[in-house]
């Protein structure tokens, strides 16, 4: 059977989640959700990054212990997946015992190897990024995201490279890694490899909250190899758990392990965590996605100090579930950063949701109430204009499944807005309160079959997003369980009946 493991980055647990991390994770539901449609047995994992010097400074300025700290923000995390909708299957905390016990084992194996040996650490730190720097502005002392840095100076073990700096540059040169988008592997090349690649400290000595090493009590392991490795621990890889080899580590030519990741932290997950992986005799991932930045509608980056952020409550409140998942979706693009705003998702709701899908579906629903009865049989379309719009539904099924397998969500989504609308303008053209008035009932039915079919068409394929309201279209056109189904959709005999419930509610409310 085909398998899927997807993966969000775990989450920093010094605060609350923010429209980053919703869009992160809506993404990774929606192609778990996709995965299942085609078939695939699919498994999705999110966590929190609860360990580093960020968490223990922001627990003490609070006057709390880290664990009681991260414990706080932790709920929230889980509250707002379970109010997005997120269909995750293990939710995993870098402070769970199992995990820790097996990052340990992980940096043991790496030590026995001889990949792990002792020297000083120099060089500044930005704690907000748990990021360390060779080279910085000596002047403005910031990271390349505009954190302070610090100067860092103590002992640490190292993790060697040098055995590995050809072998990571040549997957990355030929994108064996398989990164998305291309430029990607292009900007890690030019910026960390070209210049050499500098073997990583790998221990924090004045850092207490984190994992102890294995071997010396008094440091503890760096953040990003302890998160890095939550991929796999959750699986239970130093334990022998047969879902290691199930989801990660087999020669299957149809499994998939897909990291969704952002772009400032493409460093960690396709230098530092292929070479980690390699050095283990682990099999690597097979796709990297990695979206660009989250920004408001003129192009800033999100920040607390530009008054510019959206929370995910604020776009619940204003969108409800699903329209938050499809108006983050629906503008996300993996080659450029997405920009986010209130009056943009507003634009999108309004335009897409209440115009056009939602629109379409109520349209439909009411002239065959009104003109049929609220009863519809499959009838084979043979009038010429309805058979063209009958092939244009078939077309977008297609264009939907590249655009997507592609991740060009926003291509597939443009696709099925194309059909609405070429819906609409045929319901125009031929007018059927002129065709019931002319008792054409042959060619009414045959233009009012085509728009259930573009009905289903849409609603099956945006499932994934429109969780809810796929699932309330269905039970409105009584569509059967094969006619609510991914596998059965290229067949339209499987509207066999129409028959509509008593009365339809208001799908998508146009915002002012």
């Amino acid at each position: 059977m085909k398998r899927c493991y997807i993966t969000t980055p775990i989450y920093y647990a010094s605060g609350k989640p923010h429209i980053g991390h919703a869009f992160t994770t809506i993404l990774a539901d929606v192609i778990k959700r996709y995965k299942q449609q085609n078939g695939y047995e699919a498994y999705f994992l999110t966590g929190t990054d609860e360990h580093g010097n960020k968490i223990e400074s922001k627990a003490k300025s609070l006057g709390l212990d880290p664990q009681t700290f991260v414990d706080q923000n932790v709920a929230y995390f889980q509250q707002m997946w379970k109010q997005l909708d997120i269909n995750f299957d293990h939710f995993i905390r870098t402070t769970d015992l199992s995990h820790k016990a097996q990052v340990q084992q992980a940096f043991q194996l790496l030590y026995d190897k001889g990949l792990i040996y002792q020297s000083n650490w120099e060089g500044a730190y930005c704690v907000e990024c748990e990021q360390n720097y060779f080279t910085y502005d000596k002047q403005t002392m910031l990271c390349e995201i505009g954190h302070q840095l610090t100067l860092v100076q103590e002992p640490s073990l190292f993790i060697a490279f040098k055995d590995s700096k050809d072998w990571i540059g040549e997957m990355i040169a030929t994108n064996k890694l398989n990164i998305t988008p291309e430029s990607r592997a292009a900007e890690l090349k030019n910026n960390f490899l070209d210049g050499g690649l500098n073997d990583l400290a790998l221990t924090r000595q004045n850092v207490t909250w984190g994992i102890p090493v294995p071997f010396d009590n008094k440091q503890t392991i760096y953040v990003w190899f302890d998160a890095l490795f939550n991929y796999i621990t959750n699986l239970g890889f130093a334990h022998n758990d047969p879902k290691f080899n199930k989801w990660w580590n087999n020669n299957d030519e149809e499994h998939e392990v897909i990291h969704l990741i952002s772009r400032e932290i493409t460093r960690f997950h396709c230098i530092y965590w292929p070479i980690f992986l390699h050095q283990l005799g682990f099999k690597l991932p097979t796709q990297f996605l990695s979206h660009g930045w989250i920004v408001d509608g003129n192009g800033h980056k999100m920040s607390k100090s530009l008054g510019n952020v959206i929370s995910p409550e604020e776009l619940l409140a204003q969108f409800g579930v699903d329209g938050t998942r499809y108006c983050l979706l629906k503008e996300m693009r993996l080659d450029k950063d997405n920009r986010c705003s209130m009056a943009i998702f507003k634009d999108i709701y309004n335009a897409d949701l209440a115009n056009s899908f939602g629109n379409h579906a109520s349209r439909t629903f009411g002239m065959i109430k009104k003109y049929l009865g609220g009863q519809l049989d499959f009838i084979e379309v043979q009038d010429p204009q309805v058979k063209q719009l009958m092939d244009q539904a078939d077309q977008a099924m297609v264009q939907f499944d590249t655009a997507w397998n592609n991740f060009q969500f926003y291509k597939g989504i443009n696709g099925l807005l194309q059909l609405v609308f070429q819906a609409s303008k045929l319901i125009d053209q031929l007018k059927p309160w002129e065709l019931v008035k002319q008792t054409d009932y042959t060619l009414l039915k045959q233009l009012l079959f085509a728009c259930v079919r573009c009905t289903q068409v849409c609603f099956v394929l945006l499932a994934p997003i429109l969780v809810h309201t796929s699932t309330q279209i269905f039970d409105l056109f009584n569509f059967s369980a094969q006619a609510r189904s991914k596998t059965h959709l290229a067949d339209p005999q499987q509207l066999q009946k129409i028959s509509l419930a008593p009365v339809i509610q208001l799908l998508f409310k146009r915002l002012d």
